[in-house]
């Protein structure tokens, strides 16, 4: 079963943390799975996503949305990613 997202919801699935020093922050990695639509503005416009499926986004965990999908499976919304990492072609193929 695909889970769909609406709006401008991001499903991602969170990354482990890497390195050998762990440093206690709300930041999280996670890769994107799934992205909603966008949101309609008030002017009737859809404001697109920005990230695609497979991006590596850096958000705020304290304001993802854990859904009960998939071991550490979340959502947000787009203005709650701080920062993205665009797949690679050669992720692509």
């Amino acid at each position: 079963m695909a889970l769909k997202v609406v709006n401008d919801n991001i499903l991602i699935e969170k990354l482990e943390q890497q390195g050998d020093i762990y440093i206690e922050t709300d930041l999280c990695q996670g890769k994107v799975i799934e992205v909603g639509p966008g949101r309609v503005t008030p002017l009737g416009i859809v404001a697109v996503v920005q990230v695609t499926p497979g991006d590596i986004i850096t958000f705020n965990i304290n304001r993802a949305v854990e859904i009960p999908f998939e071991k550490d499976t979340y959502v947000v919304q787009q203005n709650d990613v701080i920062a993205y990492e665009p797949k690679t072609e050669e992720e692509e193929v």
